[in-house]
């Protein structure tokens, strides 16, 4: 959503508390969610809108909670529940419920918030409560008195194997889905944690690549052009880098198209060492296979550890140089011609 720079109210002049939600910043995260449930979304038979802690918000669940959409929201705010009749906290609900059984999640390294890469052991824990609105939304004329019924679930680590100081792994986990058994929470739980695959991709858009905050553009118009040529490269090396492993589905031909995969193999004989160690491991109609080329072209020579693959910055700069290439290619058959 824009941001109007001219015209906004001082926070003293207006009362945030009671404002509707329209007109509050924070309907970003509904507006643009029923926007495409009539358009880009609109055959889809059911959409699940998995969403941080941000968006823990009581209109969220209510307004996107469909006959064909649900929401899966990371808890942020100690709210007041009922459950049979008893009203409470949410942590003090789940403080008392037993363990419904157990997951692991593989942990990814975070340098900055000192959080080590592992495999963690979670514990996980679940109950179907009543999200009670706050005191100033069950003012007599709200029609905001009925709570919204939404699942409960936590998984917190049983077993800490990380740095030392850092504190165990937990997430407490709001949905407006029927959680009806260990197996369909432990589904809500992975999908959550594919969630922190937009925060990669919005990592290589920002510090880990391009840079895009720190544009020099002033235009509106300028800048949004700019991000739509960085969010399409960022997808590409996010695919790329999700294949590195050779552990992917992805073909070549789904990011490169005929005349760049000709490019790709002249390139990959020249990149390839005398050895069989240095040699590109991987099948031409892998994608893996053009990752490995363009991460050589981005000066990777980590042959030999496979605990030291190709990262963001790495495929960026192979990335860029192998379009100058496929630029320089193209233009010498132009002259040709």
């Amino acid at each position: 959503m824009d941001r109007p720079f001219e015209g906004r109210k001082r926070k003293k002049d207006w009362d945030r508390k009671k404002c509707p939600i329209e007109l509050k910043e924070s309907y970003k995260w509904i507006g643009p969610a029923l926007e495409v449930q009539d358009t880009v979304l609109s055959k889809s038979e059911h959409i699940l809108y998995v969403m941080d802690r941000e968006a823990d918000i009581m209109e969220v669940y209510e307004r996107l909670n469909t006959e064909r959409s649900d929401v899966l929201v990371r808890n942020s705010q100690n709210r007041r529940v009922r459950v049979d009749d008893k009203i409470d906290t949410i942590k003090n609900i789940l403080a008392n419920q037993p363990v419904r059984g157990k997951i692991r999640i593989k942990i990814k390294k975070n340098n900055k918030k000192r959080r080590k890469e592992r495999l963690a052991k979670m514990e996980i824990r679940y109950v179907e409560v009543e999200l009670q609105w706050p005191e100033r939304m069950r003012e007599k004329g709200t029609g905001k008195k009925v709570g919204i019924p939404v699942t409960v679930i936590e998984a917190r680590e049983k077993e800490h194997r990380g740095y030392k100081g850092e504190p165990p792994l937990k997430w407490i986990l709001i949905t407006t889905e029927k959680i009806e058994n260990i197996a369909s929470a432990k589904e809500a739980i992975r999908n959550y944690a594919k969630r922190w695959n937009i925060e990669d991709y919005f990592k290589l858009i920002k510090t880990d690549g391009y840079n895009i905050e720190n544009t020099e553009l002033t235009k509106g118009r300028s800048i949004r052009k700019l991000t739509l040529i960085v969010m399409k490269m960022s997808i590409i090396i996010s695919k790329l880098k999700s294949s590195r492993k050779g552990n992917s589905n992805l073909k070549t031909t789904e990011v490169f198209n005929k005349e760049e995969i000709n490019l790709l193999k002249l390139l990959n004989v020249r990149l390839e060492g005398a050895t069989q160690k240095q040699k590109n491991p991987f099948s031409e109609d892998d994608l893996a296979w053009a990752t490995w080329v363009i991460a050589r072209l981005g000066g990777w020579k980590e042959f030999y550890n496979k605990d030291r693959p190709p990262g963001n910055k790495t495929l960026k700069w192979g990335l860029e140089r192998f379009n100058a290439l496929m630029l320089g290619c193209k233009i010498c058959l132009m002259e040709i011609i």
